[in-house]
């Protein structure tokens, strides 16, 4: 989603036991420097002037691991609307949601539909898409989620990025070790557990791994580790 960022491969089009939104589609007020084209409900959170219902009142769970349901909606509407741009309709399409989220449907739905573009696809994943995915939402790609496949499907590509921007971190955290900063015998240098367990799959990044934690291991009882 940093989303990684909201975001799937699902699309309200494909979603089964939908509910028609008995309202009648009417034109909102483009928000004033919206660029044509936009691809992600993003876009229409900017600009909207409708608020989003309190969380604590979401009457259902939500449909996508990871995501709010009220994001999850938002976002959907808008893919959908992007698909239906340049088609005449008297009425927005079905809903999937809850009648509580009817109101959030038909606004993110109009207004993807008057920005058009091309939704944001999903990546290939045919290879990994009988894979378990990893539990950690982090982890997950929002764009393969779907409300027909809420834990989405293993993309390596995100997982990977995912778990090199750690070691980054890692690896700035040992740095500062180094440079002996307020309090750094306290320091925790390490990778949170989900992303050890997902660096097992990328033989460089376990390797880069424990080359991080040797010399986390050196900083922390006052070296200095080759490179720092």
């Amino acid at each position: 989603m940093p989303t990684t960022p909201v975001r799937g491969s699902g699309s309200p089009q494909q979603m089964s036991t939908p509910r028609q939104v008995g309202a009648k589609i009417q034109s909102p007020r483009t928000p004033q420097g919206l660029a044509m084209g936009g691809s992600r409900a993003m876009l229409a959170r900017q600009g909207s002037p409708l608020q989003a219902p309190p969380m604590s009142h979401c009457p259902v769970a939500s449909s996508l691991k990871g995501i709010p349901e009220v994001l999850t909606v938002q976002e959907l509407a808008f893919r959908q609307g992007q698909l239906d741009h340049g088609v005449t309709c008297a009425q927005a399409p079905r809903s999937p949601f809850a009648e509580y989220y009817d109101y959030l449907w038909l606004e993110y739905y109009v207004l993807g539909k008057e920005v058009g573009g091309t939704p944001v696809s999903a990546p290939n994943t045919e290879q990994t898409s009988t894979i378990e995915n990893f539990p950690w939402p982090i982890l997950i790609n929002p764009y393969t989620q779907g409300l027909q496949r809420p834990n989405g499907a293993v993309d390596a590509d995100w997982v990977r990025k995912v778990c090199i921007l750690a070691l980054d971190c890692m690896a700035a955290l040992v740095a500062s070790v180094c440079r002996r900063q307020r309090e750094w015998k306290t320091m925790v240098c390490d990778v949170p557990s989900p992303i050890r367990q997902a660096i097992k799959h990328f033989d460089d990044l376990e390797m880069r791994y424990q080359g991080l934690q040797k010399a986390a291991k050196e900083a922390l009882a006052g070296g200095l580790p080759a490179g720092y």
